[in-house]
């Protein structure tokens, strides 16, 4: 009979009023939904204060809350919620009211302390680090020894009231799954980031790129979205909960839109499905531009319609696909599918049409990691087939080389013997030279054919020797002229023709070699490079000719010409002086 007095008492004045009724705090209960529990009303103007919404007058406005999450939308208008907290079982401990929506722009928690009416300011646009409680959700710690009278308030871009009434202990277990769960998830984010990354350095194929700028872009947007970045990453930088999100967000939708036409291997020739593809990947460069100059509300409705836009086009357009018979397909159709379903089991299961189990609280995060897991491996299944269809065009193209082989083999063989007796041919003429003729490498050894000559010249086989152990062998190796002999050798093989050009001066044109006997021998060189189609220099062909003879009778002419003119200038002397006697 007590009990059934002491509710009575509580909710009568709920009844005769029509408020909302009080939370009854009970023993070994440590969690409570307070959205059937509030009172609510719109202020539409934003300028009302807690001394305003006291009043009889504005008190008696305020309609009982029939969600358990009161949703308000896209609005310019401040929402007040009331909120009695009774505890007749005289429950002890720490308790909190906390505030879960963790994008909230504004939230104003108020108690009465001493009369007066204190206020606690919180929301996303305020910096985390000035939170007195360092969680997620904005948190109030509520007095419990007494019934207590709670008034929030709120305003932002988008607005709801997702309050709930935890004790410390169970605000802090909730904390540490939702870390423990999310950590799991990002990590699986992280990873497929870094495999994938790995494999766009192998490959070099555009769709692991976009790939990867997605998953990474997404996975950040996610973060931001539970709160995870205010509390790890920007905790001074309440800009990143709002405008950042949905600049991330673009990026994110511009290299989804990117990742599906490449993936899914979309035709620039149907123009069509190509331009509603592009006109996507304009909307995810708008919202990012948008990010940057317009504010949240507007941009956080871009963002949302397009990837409305973006999910419907790449899930038909990848089922469509699967029909046609393109096999990487299926593995997209999977992976968004994992994420549809997963969304619509969180969805219900806050909706309480399915059991609030973690498990199925959790299913758009298991839904997401599947997407993106399914994804790495369609693009693994795209590169396996692009290899087959490579191997197939590589086989078929075997067989029709093979038959062109059979066909040129006797056209290959009759070169040959045509260039062998063109071979014969060379090797006689350069048996017959007086000159010696051979190649050097990029080595500088000499490399055949070499003519006969440069035995009688050399006095030895000068194959495989050094240029410099045999023609350049009676050059000063501390001179100039070596060292720039060596120089343009060594750096003109191998190398494009220009470069020899540029060097060929440095190369001697004449020098004097000590042949066995001992004698110096005069020798004139010129030099030819062998290049091939693209014009890189393959070897050197040099042409050395014994010009000590000729030198020594161009030397003996020279002298008897200067004999003979002494001769005459001697007898025209004789002459005029017998004329002047």
């Amino acid at each position: 009979m007590k009990r059934f007095l002491q509710i009575f008492f509580i909710f009568f004045p709920a009844i005769i009023f029509a408020e909302a009724p009080p939370v009854v705090m009970e023993k070994g209960k440590n969690f409570y939904q307070l959205g059937l529990h509030l009172d609510l009303y719109e202020d539409k103007t934003g300028k009302l204060t807690i001394k305003d919404i006291i009043k009889p007058e504005l008190l008696s406005k305020f309609e009982t809350s029939k969600q358990k999450v009161p949703n308000f939308g896209f609005t310019k208008s401040h929402f007040w919620a009331r909120l009695k907290i009774t505890n007749p079982q005289k429950v002890k401990g720490d308790w909190y009211l906390s505030f879960n929506y963790v994008l909230q722009d504004r939230v104003s928690f108020y108690k009465k302390e001493n009369n007066d009416w204190i206020a606690e300011n919180m929301g996303d646009e305020l910096k985390f680090s000035s939170r007195k409680v360092k969680v997620r959700p904005f948190v109030l710690q509520v007095n419990t020894e007494k019934d207590q009278v709670y008034f929030v308030k709120i305003n932002g871009g988008l607005n709801q009231i997702n309050l709930t009434l935890v004790s410390q202990k169970q605000m802090l277990m909730k904390e540490g799954e939702d870390n423990q769960v999310y950590g799991i998830f990002f990590g699986i984010i992280v990873s497929m980031v870094l495999y994938n990354l790995f494999i766009l350095f192998s490959t070099k194929s555009y769709s692991y790129l976009f790939y990867v700028v997605y998953v990474f872009c997404y996975g950040l947007f996610l973060a931001g979205y539970q709160g995870f970045t205010q509390k790890y990453l920007f905790y001074n930088y309440p800009w990143f909960s709002n405008n950042g999100l949905s600049f991330i967000m673009g990026f994110s939708e511009l290299f989804l839109t990117l990742f599906t036409m490449a993936y899914l291997n979309i035709p620039e020739k149907n123009k069509r499905l190509n331009w509603l593809f592009r006109m996507s990947a304009l909307g995810g460069i708008v919202v990012i531009l948008s990010s940057l100059i317009n504010p949240y509300a507007v941009n956080v409705k871009l963002f949302f319609l397009n990837a409305a836009v973006i999910s419907f086009l790449a899930y038909g357009t990848a089922i469509y696909k699967w029909v046609k018979g393109y096999r990487p397909a299926r593995y997209f159709t999977l992976a968004f599918s994992f994420m549809i379903i997963g969304s619509m089991i969180t969805n219900l299961a806050v909706a309480n049409v399915l059991p609030n189990l973690a498990l199925f609280r959790q299913s758009v995060i298991i839904g997401t990691a599947l997407q993106l897991i399914f994804l790495s491996m369609g693009l693994a299944d795209r590169f396996n087939l692009i290899q087959e269809e490579a191997k197939k065009l590589q086989e078929n193209y075997a067989k029709e080389l093979e038959k062109e082989v059979t066909e040129k083999t006797k056209q290959v063989v009759m070169e040959k013997e045509r260039a062998e007796a063109s071979e014969r041919e060379v090797s006689g003429l350069l048996h017959n030279m007086r000159q010696s003729v051979f190649s050097v490498n990029k080595d500088c050894e000499i490399i055949p054919p070499v003519s006969e000559y440069s035995l009688e010249l050399f006095g030895k086989q000068i194959v495989k020797e050094s240029i410099h152990d045999t023609l350049f062998k009676d050059l000063d190796k501390d001179g100039e002229v070596f060292f720039k002999a060596r120089f343009a050798l060594a750096v003109s093989i191998d190398e494009d023709l220009y470069q020899y050009d540029a060097l060929a001066e440095d190369l001697p044109s004449k020098i004097y070699m000590k042949d066995k006997k001992g004698e110096n021998r005069s020798l004139k060189i010129n030099y030819s490079p062998i290049v091939d189609k693209e014009d890189i220099v393959q070897k050197i062909m040099m042409v050395v000719e014994d010009v000590t003879e000729l030198e020594n009778l161009e030397r003996e002419a020279k002298e008897t010409r200067e004999q003979s003119a002494k001769k005459i200038t001697r007898l025209q002397e004789i002459v005029s002086n017998g004329k002047k006697e």
